[in-house]
């Protein structure tokens, strides 16, 4: 091999490893930011540790207790048969879920919590009382805006949590027929 060639394939690897080391440099500086914002735990508290929730959202305020059981009730009429399987979906909505991203600029208001779309309070075994309230609703990235009680930050979380919410007493009350079998 001539010295020009040797020289050629030394510039080659040179610049094939200056593409390399770039690369892995932007990756692993993008897998950083990706892993600092999705860290963000909200109530990263035991879903079975849960012994209250309450959620009010629209005309609608429901409140739920567990009893000796683990099992769930509603508050204010403790003998009514209920589907607790979506009070435990409830539960576990608001339990240990990370926010898309936080929220920096603007104020409450800018994002709806001056008229909250849904406010969800549990309260835990160890009377910690943990209070999240969610704004409004941003369709073009699917999220909704929420909030700790007493952080101030703001956070947007995937609306789909919304859902979780959308029982009525009457959705969660078991039939008289169906509760008697």
């Amino acid at each position: 091999m001539t010295k020009k060639a040797i020289i050629a394939c030394v510039i080659v690897a040179l610049v094939l490893a200056a593409f390399i080391s770039a690369y892995l440099f932007m990756t692993s500086n993008s897998g950083k930011e990706e892993d600092a914002s999705s860290s963000v735990v909200l109530n990263d508290r035991d879903k079975d540790e849960m012994i209250s929730l309450s959620f009010e959202k629209g005309d609608i305020s429901l409140s739920f207790l567990k009893d000796a059981n683990d099992i769930w009730n509603f508050a204010d009429a403790p003998t009514t048969s209920i589907y607790y399987a979506y009070v435990n979906n409830m539960a576990s909505a608001v339990t240990s879920f990370e926010p898309k991203q936080e929220i920096t600029g603007g104020n409450e208001d800018d994002y709806g919590f001056s008229s909250p779309s849904l406010t969800v309070t549990c309260e835990y075994k160890n009377g910690i009382v943990y209070t999240l309230t969610f704004g409004d609703e941003n369709e073009a990235v699917g999220g909704v805006y929420v909030k700790e009680a007493g952080s101030g930050k703001i956070y947007l979380a995937d609306s789909s949590i919304l859902s979780a919410f959308n029982e009525t007493r009457e959705t969660l009350t078991v039939p008289d027929e169906e509760s008697e079998e």
